[in-house]
């Protein structure tokens, strides 16, 4: 993900990306301050979410999951006008399938990479 982005910043892409990333705690969010950068170049909309979210912490708690996906994507008739990628380990990319899935989301729109944590 974060080399697409790059790569979009890279050749002043304008158009808007929203961009979910998800960790258990803050330190195991990745890129967090090339991404603000990369916020500055580009109509990026970053939402981080943690599993297990510190007492003072601002951001979205629990899962990416069909509640938040409903709240965070566009309008449900843009949903269907744009690309998903999903990346992450075997059961959270499982997991994002379905909730897309469940929003009526063609399949044919989501490309997925998965990955084991070593």
């Amino acid at each position: 993900m974060i080399s697409m982005l790059r790569a979009l910043a890279f050749r002043g892409d304008g158009r808007p990306v929203l961009l979910l990333t998800g960790a258990r705690t803050a330190a195991e969010l990745l890129f967090r301050d090339e991404l603000r950068e990369l916020g500055e170049q580009l109509d990026l909309t970053l939402v981080e979410v943690l599993s297990r979210p510190p007492a003072d912490w601002a951001g979205r708690s629990g899962r990416i999951d069909r509640v938040l996906l409903r709240e965070v994507l566009p309008e449900r008739s843009g949903r269907h006008k744009i690309e998903y990628f999903v990346c992450g380990p075997s059961s959270m990319v499982t997991d994002v399938l379905a909730a897309l899935h469940g929003l009526g989301i063609d399949p044919a729109r989501v490309h997925t990479e998965q990955f084991d944590m070593v």
